[in-house]
């Protein structure tokens, strides 16, 4: 890759970094106003849907920046990081697309029981599915962060991004069994500590 390859990348990097980071940020915050009782459905669910909308493509561009960045000879790993990231990205797309346009119209109208399959509660159809797609994004960082090197602020990413992948365990497992719910609340953790150093590595690079 020539220099000017490398910083085109790194830039591209940077700014679905950056985007990464404030859509992911704006949902912990709007899930802790949920928690605290600041926002009352149905717009708590429409506050948490709506930069998760925005979230999916963000962090899809960014393990492509990343598959583009790392060395020829570990793309193998954020090129199946990159695979999972398009899964999810289609998976979470669909349903939150059909929870802003289907979902939340009916409960402002009132005529839920029209669309009930589609209630957004625990355990519901597509909160399930939702977790299949939250699942594959942990697989996308866990192979994702073996194509980084063992040093500096790539050894960061590499750390935080495997961690963020050994959530999947709490992710799936809390469809199944309430108390894996323990686990799966560590996104709130392991999101920000991969993104924000992602967000730092590409700047760095970005700079050079």
């Amino acid at each position: 890759m020539t220099d000017n390859s490398k910083k085109i990348v790194s830039k591209i990097g940077l700014w679905a970094a950056v985007f990464t980071v404030i859509f992911g940020m704006a949902y912990i915050i709007a899930l802790f106003a949920t928690l605290a009782g600041l926002l009352k459905p149905p717009w708590d669910m429409a506050y948490e849907v709506l930069p998760s909308i925005f979230l999916a493509p963000s962090f899809l561009v960014l393990m492509i920046a990343i598959h583009n960045y790392v060395p020829e000879e570990r793309r193998i790993w954020s090129n199946i990081g990159m695979a999972f990231a398009i899964i999810y990205t289609t998976i979470v797309s669909i349903v939150y697309f059909t929870v802003l346009s289907v979902v939340l119209p009916n409960m402002l109208h009132g005529t839920v029981d029209k669309i009930y399959v589609l209630n957004w509660l625990p355990n519901s159809f597509l909160q399930n599915v939702d977790g299949i797609g939250y699942g594959f994004m942990s697989l996308a960082t866990l192979f994702s962060a073996f194509a980084f090197a063992r040093i500096g602020i790539e050894l960061w990413a590499r750390r935080f991004m495997i961690a963020h992948g050994i959530i999947i365990i709490g992710v799936i497992g809390s469809v199944f069994i309430p108390v894996f719910f323990a686990i799966a609340i560590l996104w709130i953790i392991t999101f920000p500590l991969f993104s924000i150093t992602l967000l730092i590595l590409f700047k760095k690079a970005a700079s050079e």
